[in-house]
């Protein structure tokens, strides 16, 4: 729970008013838990009295955000809070939220980033930032793609299920950008189910000679992809021996971007030290 349960260790300039804050905690908690929680089990992650607990329960009972079971006299906390939620997030401008970001990776690898949605049986791009030496990259808002050739496309694909993904080709083909682009069906399904478990895709110079690109999924607070980033440069400004740190660097800009959605990242073990030589 991200250290956020003893608050008394937090001070009161923090939290000046703590019933509050205590209130969001046992929100927390009780949305974070598998099962509904007891009074004690609630008291004794906090460390509060119980009948501190009792009463913040009360209230957010009387408010429709946490339910008691009348016959175990166990907690659970209700949709109320989620419908808030989505609310929010469903107003968020995606592009609006990730171009801060997007900068400062732009500023740290002097490539291209780009950010993009799946619509349809494509990719699109919502927002590229160009690097200064990204002469050749040939990317801009409104640009369609297919999904099976550039790495922005694959981290998006990645999640979809081989039907899904069987639909698609079977409607677009697998029309060929250069010699390395895939050519079946397996090999796609393959190098996205390595994307799945890596965290991140490469297009190694399959969408455009001499150019190379690593992408990441955006999620959601429910963990669901509901865009990517990508960064682009040519092939020898980003060789392989550089490949793992702009891997991390891209990766870890979708996990902040990520956080703005409400998905709570597990870390970066996801990506490897080693970079595939091709995608």
């Amino acid at each position: 729970m991200n250290g956020v349960h003893d608050p008394e260790q937090t001070s009161r300039q923090d939290h000046p008013v703590r019933s509050v804050h205590r209130a969001l905690v046992l929100l927390e908690i009780l949305a974070e838990s598998p099962r509904s929680l007891p009074l004690s089990e609630l008291g004794r992650q906090t460390g509060w009295p119980k009948s501190s607990v009792f009463n913040i329960l009360t209230t957010l009972a009387m408010d429709g955000y946490v339910a008691q079971d009348p016959e175990t006299g166990r907690y659970r906390v209700t949709i109320k809070p989620f419908l808030v939620g989505g609310a929010v997030v469903e107003r968020m401008d995606i592009r609006g939220l990730a171009r801060p970001l997007m900068a400062e990776l732009m500023e740290k690898t002097g490539e291209t980033v780009n950010l993009g949605i799946m619509d349809g049986t494509e990719a699109i791009y919502l927002e590229t930032i160009a690097g200064p030496g990204a002469i050749r990259v040939g990317t801009w808002p409104g640009k369609r793609l297919p999904i099976h050739r550039t790495a922005l496309g694959k981290a998006l694909a990645a999640n979809l299920t081989g039907e899904e993904l069987a639909a698609i080709i079977g409607k677009t083909g697998l029309p060929p950008g250069t010699p390395n682009t895939h050519s079946t069906f397996e090999s796609l399904l393959a190098d996205l189910e390595l994307a799945r478990l890596r965290g991140y895709a490469i297009d190694d110079e399959e969408d455009e000679i001499g150019m190379r690109c690593i992408g990441a999924p955006i999620r959601d607070h429910r963990g669901r992809t509901i865009a990517a980033i990508s960064l682009a440069g040519l092939a020898h400004r980003m060789p392989s021996e550089d490949m793992p740190e702009l891997i991390g660097l891209v990766v870890r800009a979708a996990g902040q971007i990520s956080e703005l959605f409400g998905h709570k990242e597990k870390g970066l073990g996801s990506v490897r030290s080693k970079t595939p030589s091709a995608a």
